[in-house]
């Protein structure tokens, strides 16, 4: 079999995959009428942070990553946002007492993206207090979605493999559907599988003797 990567294509026998829980990848929206603006000012991953400068940043999300962008922004920021669909932030104490202190970041509770207004760029967003259903126009022009992280272990999908959910089964000697293709750890799932770095541990010798075994007789 070839193993395809950024760097080279690598020939082998026989592959385990300890992958854990797979890539993280950024939860979205999916919502057409919003997603239609990423790269147009919609971010769900920032790459370069002079591209808020001088411009108003809403920030969606309550958490710890929507806490880091908006202090990461801030000092280049005109103004920020920073929007959360419950009654208090969830990151962490001293990151929101930071943010309170800094003049141009505004701090929103009970409040939710509604609408991104636009043609071919970002001109302003509409928020909605899901306990009133007031809403409120803001102008801005850059939008930061941080409302968490999912696992994207469909590559393995694409590879053929079987999936139960998001995790690659596996029988007992951690063998995959897929001849000489083993797996281990978190990534894996089979009747009776426990979460633990010392089940992890015991799958991962399992796979490496099954990987021998499979070696020795092809």
């Amino acid at each position: 079999m070839e193993i395809e990567t950024n760097r080279d294509i690598f020939a082998a026998k026989s592959v385990i995959i300890t992958a854990g829980i797979g890539e993280f990848l950024p939860r979205r929206f999916n919502n057409p009428a919003i997603d239609r603006f990423e790269g147009q000012g919609l971010y769900y991953t920032v790459r370069h942070l002079e591209d808020f400068r001088n411009h108003n940043v809403l920030i969606v999300g309550g958490g710890d990553s929507a806490a880091d962008w908006a202090m990461a922004v801030a000092p280049l920021a005109d103004k920020v946002w920073m929007i959360h669909r419950r009654d208090q932030f969830q990151c962490h104490v001293d990151s929101l007492s930071k943010l309170s202190h800094l003049p141009n970041v505004t701090l929103l509770t009970h409040q939710e993206l509604l609408s991104v207004e636009g043609q071919d760029r970002i001109e302003g967003a509409q928020i909605r207090h899901n306990q009133s259903q007031i809403v409120t126009h803001l102008e801005v022009d850059r939008i930061i979605i941080a409302i968490g992280l999912i696992p994207g272990t469909g590559i393995f999908r694409n590879w053929g493999l079987e999936l139960s959910g998001n995790e690659i089964a596996v029988n007992s000697a951690m063998h995959t559907n897929l001849a000489g293709v083993f797996a281990a750890g978190d990534i894996v799932s089979y009747p009776g599988k426990v979460k633990l770095i010392s089940a992890g541990f015991g799958e991962v010798a399992t796979a490496v003797e099954s990987a021998r075994r499979y070696l020795l007789s092809h």
